[in-house]
C-alpha cells in the first residue's frame, strides 16, 4: 500500500558519460546532487544511476542507481533503485522517471526511520537538467 510522501528532492544532474556500449546499445553513467527534506530533516544527496534504452526509438530507458543522503549534523543513508523514464516530449533531456527505491542506515538518529524502507518515487528532469524527484513511503 502506498503511504504517506517521505520525501521531496531538488537534484542537478551534474555529469553523463558512456560506460558500456553492446550490440550498438548504449550504457550511459549519470551523477547528481542536490538537496531534499525527510520528514521534516534537511539533507544533501549524491546519486550515481546508468541508464540503457528499451525502446527502439530510445525515448524509454531503464534505470539502476544508488546514491546517499547525509543530513546537516552527519547523519547518513544509503539508497538503491530501479526505474523507467519516458522522454516527456519537452526536449531529449526533459524526462519523467517512475520507480523504487530501498534504503539502508545504522542511524539511530533522525534518519533511523529510513532503515529497510522500501519507497516508490517519481522524478522530473527539465532540459536544463534540473529535477525534482518526490517519494513516498511502500508499506
Amino acid at each position: 500500500m502506498l503511504g504517506e510522501q517521505i520525501a521531496e528532492e531538488r537534484l542537478k544532474i551534474v555529469s553523463r558519460r558512456v560506460i558500456n556500449v553492446e550490440g550498438g546499445i548504449p550504457k550511459i553513467e549519470t551523477s547528481t546532487t542536490g538537496e531534499g527534506n525527510y520528514r521534516g530533516t534537511e539533507f544533501k544527496q549524491t546519486s550515481t544511476f546508468w541508464t540503457i534504452p528499451k525502446s527502439s526509438d530510445g525515448k524509454t530507458l531503464y534505470i539502476e542507481g544508488r546514491g546517499t543522503i547525509i543530513t546537516n549534523d552527519g547523519e547518513l543513508a544509503t539508497y538503491t533503485g530501479q526505474a523507467i523514464g519516458k522522454q516527456d516530449g519537452r526536449g531529449v533531456n526533459s524526462m519523467r522517471f517512475y520507480g523504487s527505491i530501498i534504503y539502508e542506515t545504522s542511524s539511530s538518529g533522525k534518519l533511523s526511520s529510513l532503515s529497510d524502507v522500501v519507497a516508490v518515487f517519481e522524478t522530473e528532469v527539465d532540459e536544463s537538467d534540473n529535477a525534482i524527484a518526490k517519494i513516498w513511503e511502500w508499506k
